[in-house]
């Protein structure tokens, strides 16, 4: 029998593919685990430029045509540009994301059960290994899932952004439920609400 605090090992591994998380109905769930802390710091800082690409891109596109069509010595400037406005993309990445209760609560360990179309369910286990109490998030707060590296991240459209990061190694268990008309993970129940 598993105990709290045993780690994962790989023959307990099940994969998931982008699917298992889009059919309804269909449950992921993890062992307990703890994401590192490097993941997520790459997620925010990755999200802060690809929502700000443009601080960058068209300045440097600007100084660049201006380098090619007057003097070469314009580059030393793009390079002076990029080295100042790298460091506010870090900073605003780390004040508007990584200083968050969201962030801290992204890299404790927890367990997490997945219902695909309905909700996702986080136990955070607290230091002493007592269980706090368990988050409910409906699954229209949910904007993208998708793979990340050696794991999957499922990004949520909280304020301020939050995300969580499932390595694959937690994932222990996924099933789909059985189709009946009772049940709310029927794909009748869904058609009800199909567009």
């Amino acid at each position: 029998m598993k105990t709290e605090t045993e780690h994962i090992t790989a023959s307990s591994v099940c994969v998931c593919t982008t699917e298992d998380f889009v059919i309804p109905g269909t449950v992921i769930q993890t062992d307990i685990f703890k994401s590192s802390a490097s993941d997520y710091i790459g997620w925010a800082i990755t999200g802060v430029i690809r929502r700000r690409w443009w601080v960058i891109i068209i300045p440097l596109i600007i100084i660049s045509a201006s380098a090619l069509i007057f003097d070469t010595r314009w580059l030393f400037v793009d390079l002076i540009f990029l080295f100042l406005i790298a460091p506010f993309l870090i900073a605003n990445a780390y004040f508007s994301r990584l200083l968050t209760p969201n962030a801290r609560l992204a890299i404790s360990e927890k367990r997490i059960k997945i219902i695909s179309g309905i909700s996702i369910e986080i136990t955070y286990i607290g230091s002493e290994g007592e269980i706090q109490p368990t988050r409910t998030i409906q699954w229209s707060h949910v904007k993208q899932v998708k793979q990340h590296g050696r794991g999957w991240m499922i990004e949520l459209d909280d304020s301020p952004p939050g995300g969580i990061i499932i390595p694959n190694a937690a994932i222990v268990d996924k099933y789909r439920q059985q189709n009946n008309d009772n049940s709310p993970h029927s794909s009748d129940f869904f058609d009800k609400f199909a567009l």
